[in-house]
């Protein structure tokens, strides 16, 4: 499925920008798309945050919401 304009914002992301959704099924149907999004906006140095998900939130260096993430989304991979 194309998304220009989702690949537009991922490409013009920048350091300390931040990326917020109203809930993780608006930005991804699949987990593995959903990891490589977000992976994508934190390699750009750029945070994440989820409106209505709100144990998504990876906006600050919250250990708590690093680990619910990685616990979540780890579950989905294995």
């Amino acid at each position: 499925m194309e998304r220009p304009e989702l690949q537009r914002m991922l490409e013009e992301l920048e350091e300390g920008d931040m990326v917020i959704i109203h809930e993780i099924s608006r930005l991804s149907r699949s987990t593995k798309d959903l990891l490589a999004i977000v992976g994508t906006i934190q390699s750009k140095g750029a945070v994440f945050n989820s409106l209505t998900d709100k144990w998504l939130d990876l906006s600050d260096d919250s250990p708590i919401s690093k680990l619910l993430f990685t616990i979540f989304f780890r579950s989905f991979t294995v």
